[in-house]
């Protein structure tokens, strides 16, 4: 899986999650689109691991990601808050999830963060990715 769909798309359109956790997470990702505009563009494109490139788009990852609790609202890593978005899926095989904690505590020593959270979604998600390759989390 990659890893932000692990997190993001694959709770939002995976049948065996828990309809509520749907739920909450589609109104969740609408209510970030709405507020920052994201194009359609760069939300497929965060799905396929291209980072977005306009303000809008990479504060709607921050938006996504601080909603979900795998950031905080300062733009922050949240590594504790990604693992515990990984035990809502239920069918996440341990050998992936533990992986994926791996790549959680890894991204929470990211030191190139600043000042803008919303670049800061972006350090952190390229993170994710680059650390859940390196790992070979299965897609």
């Amino acid at each position: 899986m990659k890893a932000i769909a692990v997190m993001v798309f694959a709770l939002s359109s995976i049948a065996f999650v828990r309809a509520g956790v749907k739920e909450e997470l589609k109104y969740q990702l609408e209510e970030c689109r709405s507020t920052f505009n994201a194009t359609d563009d760069e939300v497929k494109g965060i799905a396929v691991k291209q980072p977005p490139s306009s303000q809008e788009g990479k504060c709607y990852l921050h938006c996504i990601l601080s909603r979900m609790d795998v950031m905080t609202e300062e733009g922050e890593m949240n590594s504790e808050g990604m693992k515990g978005v990984l035990r809502e899926i239920p069918d996440l095989k341990e050998s992936e999830r533990k992986k994926m904690e791996q790549v959680a505590d890894k991204c929470s020593r990211v030191s190139r963060l600043g000042d803008d959270r919303c670049e800061n979604a972006v350090t952190i998600y390229n993170c994710i990715n680059t650390e859940s390759d390196e790992l070979g989390v299965k897609g």
